[in-house]
Formats: C-alpha cells, sequence, structure tokens
C-alpha cells in the first residue's frame, strides 16, 4: 500500500487522466481488514461517463495498481463491451491481481457479453441472479477477475433505484443465496438518519448535523457451482 501511494504521489497529473481513487477494507469477523484499491472515472449518476479514460489512460491505471501486469485483459473486456456499457474502476484485491467494474449492462446484454469473451463459469447461477434482477429492475454492476485472462469468477451487484424496493429484493435474494431472516430484518433497519448530538467528536459535529443511513447494494458472488455467495453494502454519509 505504501508502494502504491508514492506512484500516486508522483504521477503527472496532467496526462493520467480522470479517475478517483479510494481504499475498501474487507472486515472479515475475527481476522485484519483486507484492503483492496480501486482507481477510475467512476459512475454518474446516469448513464456512462462523458468522457471515459481510453485505452492508454487505462494501461496508466494498471501500472498504478499492478506494475508489470499486463492490461490484456482489460483491453479484451472494454472491447466486448455493447456501446451503452462501461468500466468504471479497475482494482488491486488481495488473492486476485485485478478486478475490474463494468456497469451500464441490461440482464439482457449481459450474457451476450460473456459470451464474446468465452467466460466459462456457472451458468445456472448467472441465470438465477438474472431472473431477480429482471423482476427488481435495479441497476447492475458485474465484478471481473483479471488474473490470468478473464476468470470464471464474477460478481453481481445489484441495487434498486427506490428504497421501498429493497424488501423485495432482499426477500428473492434469500431465496438464491444464504441470508437469515435476521440479516434480513437488519438490513432492512438499517436505512434511516442520526443526528448529531454531545456524544459526536468536536471535528464531526462542526462538519454536519447528521448521518444518513442507506442500503447500497447487493453483491452476488457466483463460483464454482456451489450457492452464489452473498455481501450488503451499507452507506452512510454527512449532511449539512
Amino acid at each position: 500500500m505504501a508502494a502504491l501511494a508514492r506512484r500516486w504521489l508522483a504521477e503527472d497529473r496532467a496526462s493520467a487522466g480522470p479517475r478517483m481513487l479510494w481504499l475498501e477494507l474487507d472486515l472479515p469477523g475475527g481476522t485484519a481488514p483486507r484492503p483492496s484499491v480501486f482507481a477510475g472515472p467512476g459512475n454518474p449518476p446516469q448513464g456512462r461517463p462523458a468522457a471515459g479514460p481510453d485505452d492508454d489512460e487505462w494501461d496508466a491505471v494498471v501500472a498504478l495498481l499492478k506494475p508489470g501486469q499486463s492490461a490484456a485483459s482489460l483491453t479484451q473486456l472494454r472491447s466486448a463491451l455493447p456501446a451503452s456499457a462501461w468500466i468504471g474502476y479497475v482494482g488491486a484485491m488481495r488473492g486476485v491481481e485485478l478486478r475490474a467494474t463494468v456497469s451500464g449492462l441490461t440482464p439482457e446484454q449481459i450474457p451476450v457479453l460473456l459470451h464474446r469473451i468465452a467466460w466459462r463459469g456457472d451458468e445456472d447461477g448467472l441465470a438465477a441472479v438474472l431472473a431477480l434482477a429482471r423482476t427488481h429492475g435495479p441497476r447492475i454492476t458485474l465484478g471481473f477477475n483479471l488474473t490470468e485472462g478473464i476468470g470464471p469468477a464474477l460478481g453481481i451487484e445489484l441495487g434498486p433505484f427506490a428504497p421501498d424496493c429493497w424488501e423485495g429484493l432482499l426477500h428473492a435474494a434469500a431465496e438464491i443465496a444464504p441470508l437469515s431472516d435476521a440479516a434480513r430484518t437488519a438490513l432492512l433497519a438499517w436505512p434511516g438518519y442520526t443526528v448529531a448530538d454531545a456524544s459526536w467528536p468536536k471535528g464531526l459535529r462542526t462538519q454536519g448535523g447528521s448521518i444518513v443511513r442507506r442500503l447500497n447494494h447487493l453483491k452476488f458472488g457466483i463460483g464454482d457451482g456451489g450457492p452464489s455467495r452473498l455481501k450488503a453494502y451499507l452507506y452512510f454519509g454527512l449532511l449539512p
């Protein structure tokens, strides 16, 4: 991580292209946090980015995250995308050389894309998640592992556009992936607001009057033909 930070600080900002950089910490129970770093143009509120990175800029992102790693798999993935889709981020994850996220796809476009890149993953697991996506109509983001070529592991993120759609999505998700009633109840209880009070650190109180809490998305992990793995991603942020 220290070496990556030094590379980031040394970059020529004028030629690096537009990008966001963030650190993600996975917090498995009872073990140390697992860090991942992602870089890219991000996902705008609607539609694809107005001016996404070209091949040279994506090569620079790969060089930042994994010096010496070939960007050929990323180029292959980009060349197979339909006009509506884009790569939002590329990340360096522990245990995975690189991961790329793709947004702007409909459920109908996903099998076509996977055929183009000769994906060899769990087609039954994919079909179950896509059926759920068609019913509940959320935004979809795919996550591809780019270790040696484009790997069979696939992440599918589903996020409803409206808060009142979450209950139906979680109920349907429990039918195809491990999700207990207790976990579903806890997730539905998360959205809301926490108002600042005297227990907040002074610096935090001066920055905002409350924290908004939202459910961001569900992520299905499709792998070796077993039950899809499931993660829920929570959001919280300061409000004035």
